[in-house]
């Protein structure tokens, strides 16, 4: 190894391979004069060298864990510190993209829904924090595992009874990596999903919202259909950009497999059994695509009502309770039509997070203000 950390065999290979090329030379060309190489093309090398001896050794480290993991056929609680160092080991590497991309190629999905289809919840656990990962802003990793079932394997989970409430994290934390922020823009143009009018269908499953007749055709997974009414809505707003629908398209999959219905499903259960952790993080998903895909695109495909019915019911106190509210600045909601049990609804919300902020030891004068604001709004709503 020299001083800039490089092993000896590497020089010897590039040794190696330019005697080779000066023999051919010699063949056709008389011997020029050797020259000693100047300080800027021997810097130029040594960098060249890191960076391949870097690649190697990463995606060296990764096929090692992948044999390590691939070893524990029936992992024990004895086994969870070991897994969990191996985690920890691709975590480092892993959170470079072409790595990330390089783990997929590998077998690393498989690997991790083999792990998450074994019993024990430990190594279950620690296994799926690798997803978000993998995939959080990483086109080509979106894409490969949009292949595979890895999606449809994490909302399954969420529909597992009584499931445990850090399964339910990670698998949100997962789902939001996999569909959010699956930037390509203008690859597609073609809306998807839905009808091809400015009408959708308004899934609608907690009170304060309008009973509408129940609808066959509407999707129910994942839901009681008993206590789960549609009904056909109407949104005015500007056409859909580009980009918009192109990460609409991305989306596809998770849309068709009832996807948003399910982790709404999720967030009223974590609020029912008084699980914040669970509950922000399905919030911010389902507001987090509304804004990617824009608001006529998430009016269509129900993201819209899902965020009123989220803030309409999430305590004040909560940490997503912001983030949910950001949503309601959108100058588009002036233009919905409302029915008037929506609109008493958010009214009763806004002043309920109105009084809350009001009353907290440090008032947030800008938090206070812009409630006032979006209640006053609401307030004109007409019918």
């Amino acid at each position: 190894m020299d001083e800039n950390g490089i092993n000896n065999a590497y020089w010897k290979m590039i040794l190696e391979l330019a005697q080779s090329v000066v023999g051919e030379n010699n063949s056709n060309h008389s011997m020029k004069e050797v020259k000693q190489l100047d300080s800027k093309d021997k810097q130029f090398i040594e960098k060249a060298m890191q960076e391949t001896v870097r690649k190697v050794d990463s995606n060296m480290i990764i096929a090692s864990c992948l044999r390590d993991l691939r070893s524990l056929m029936n992992p024990s609680d004895n086994d969870l510190d070991f897994v969990t160092n191996i985690v920890n080991t691709l975590e480092d590497v892993i959170c470079q993209i072409d790595f990330a991309y390089n783990f997929c190629r590998m077998g690393g999905i498989e690997e991790i829904m083999r792990f998450m289809s074994l019993p024990l919840l430990s190594v279950k656990e620690s296994i799926m924090r690798l997803i978000p990962t993998i995939a959080q802003y990483n086109p080509q990793a979106q894409d490969y595992i949009n292949g595979s079932n890895l999606l449809f394997t994490l909302v399954e989970n969420l529909l597992v009874a009584d499931q445990a409430s850090a399964i339910k994290y990670q698998c949100l934390s997962g789902i939001s990596a996999i569909v959010r922020n699956h930037h390509q823009s203008f690859e597609y143009h073609l809306l998807v999903g839905g009808p091809s009018s400015h009408f959708w269908y308004r899934v609608i499953t907690k009170p304060g919202f309008e009973q509408a007749k129940n609808n066959d055709n509407a999707p129910s997974v994942g839901l009681d259909k008993a206590n789960t009414f549609v009904e056909p809505c109407v949104y005015n707003c500007e056409p859909p950009t580009e980009e918009e629908i192109s990460i609409v398209h991305k989306l596809k999959k998770f849309i068709n497999m009832n996807g948003l219905n399910i982790v709404l499903n999720c967030y009223q259960q974590a609020l029912e059994k008084h699980d914040e952790r669970v509950a922000n993080k399905a919030a911010v998903i389902i507001v987090g695509i509304g804004f990617d895909i824009g608001f006529q695109e998430a009016s269509k495909h129900g993201f819209t009502d899902a965020i009123f019915e989220i803030f309409c019911t999430i305590p004040p106190s909560f940490d997503a309770c912001s983030y949910v509210r950001g949503y309601l600045n959108y100058p588009e909601l002036q233009n919905m039509k409302l029915t008037s049990e929506m609109i008493k609804a958010m009214q009763d919300a806004l002043q309920s997070h109105l009084d809350y902020e009001t009353t907290l030891a440090e008032k947030d004068e800008n938090t206070i203000n812009e409630l006032r604001a979006t209640l006053k709004s609401f307030n004109e709503v007409k019918l």
